[in-house]
């Protein structure tokens, strides 16, 4: 039976799998022009929005995953174990659902973090489109120069 670690390492994969799947089906519709929205300019915004999350995800999932090989190749794979078996003993699959789920918990985190923070104090530059500036106190615009 799955401890509760587990079941919520494994539910943090299912939760960024979903939001994948609904970014990239948000900028196949935009692409597509099923959109609603008459302002081109908040139209192209969405569908960067969209294709920047989708592209973020596969990232990070490719980060967690070179990150489980990063141990290995240093040198640290008998340090990490799952369950009663090192990180060295485990098959190729094993290790890819390792780096998925380690991936996939930071990204909830971040998630659940960016819930929180309505602030949109950690914002940061999109991986697609124009970078996100902060507005300085007091400013209520950016200006182009």
């Amino acid at each position: 039976m799955l401890q509760l670690g587990q079941i919520t390492a494994l539910g943090t994969v299912v939760f960024t799998a979903v939001l994948l799947v609904r970014n990239a089906f948000g900028a196949l519709r935009i692409r597509l022009g099923y959109y609603e929205h008459t302002d081109a300019h908040v139209v192209s915004k969405s569908r960067q929005r969209s294709e920047s999350a989708v592209l973020t995800q596969i990232v990070v999932w490719a980060a967690g995953v070179l990150a489980v090989y990063m141990v290995e190749w240093a040198g640290l794979g008998s340090a990490f174990t799952v369950g009663q078996k090192s990180l060295l003993a485990l098959g190729v699959g094993s290790k890819i659902v390792i780096g998925l789920m380690a991936a996939s918990t930071l990204s909830t985190v971040n998630v659940i973090k960016a819930a929180f923070d309505n602030t949109d104090s950690a914002r940061v530059p999109p991986l697609l489109g124009n970078p996100v500036l902060p507005l300085k106190p007091g400013d209520d615009t950016l200006t182009k120069q």
